[in-house]
C-alpha cells in the first residue's frame, strides 16, 4: 500500500474493540525502530513518518479476544 506522510488510515472492525494500538515499524534498518500512532479519530491514525515502514494495528475486545494486522507501507513525501 501507498500513501502520502501526513494522512490518515481508518480501521474498520465487526465490532467496536475497547482498545485500538496502531504503530509503523520500521524493519529495514540495523536496529528496528518502532513508532507509535496516535489516533486522529474513532479508530483513524496519520502516518508518519515517511518510508518503507509496517503498519501495525493491534485490537483488544471486551470479551478478552485479541487481533492484530499488518501490512507493508510505503509512506511518500507528500506534494
Amino acid at each position: 500500500m501507498s500513501i502520502e506522510e501526513g494522512e490518515t488510515l481508518t480501521v474498520r472492525f465487526d465490532e467496536e474493540p475497547s482498545v485500538v494500538t496502531a504503530y509503523l515499524v520500521d524493519y529495514e534498518g540495523d536496529i528496528t525502530e518502532t513508532y507509535e500512532l496516535e489516533e486522529e479519530g474513532n479508530n483513524t491514525f496519520k502516518l508518519e513518518p515517511m518510508g518503507l515502514k509496517t503498519f501495525e494495528v493491534h485490537a483488544r475486545f471486551s470479551n478478552g479476544r485479541n487481533i492484530s494486522y499488518t501490512v507493508l507501507t510505503d509512506i511518500l513525501e507528500s506534494n
